[in-house]
């Protein structure tokens, strides 16, 4: 038996996410946070805990690495990065 053969044609085209151009790093860390935004700008940074209160944020960000200090406790923390009206979510583990 045969199964048939069908093609698959798409149309359109794919926009570059927010994830290819940000790495944060060290993850996991010490408190010491680098995210690195290559060509974005214009970045909104949000921290918020697992319970989703805000711990830190910034806007405006038009620098290639952005660093900061997360003084809070020891956890997983989620980012939230927003840059051209596209939203990304990333998670950061502090240890």
């Amino acid at each position: 038996d045969t199964s048939a053969c069908v093609s698959i044609i798409t149309v359109g085209m794919i926009e570059p996410s927010i994830v290819s151009q940000v790495n944060i790093y060290p993850n996991p860390n010490t408190g010491l946070v680098n995210i690195q935004l290559g060509e974005l700008k214009n970045v909104s940074i949000q921290v918020s805990d697992v319970s989703g209160k805000t711990i830190f944020s910034e806007k405006n960000i038009n620098a290639d690495v952005y660093q900061f200090n997360l003084d809070n406790a020891d956890g997983i923390y989620i980012i939230t990065i927003t840059s051209n009206k596209k939203t990304q979510q990333f998670k950061l583990i502090k240890q």
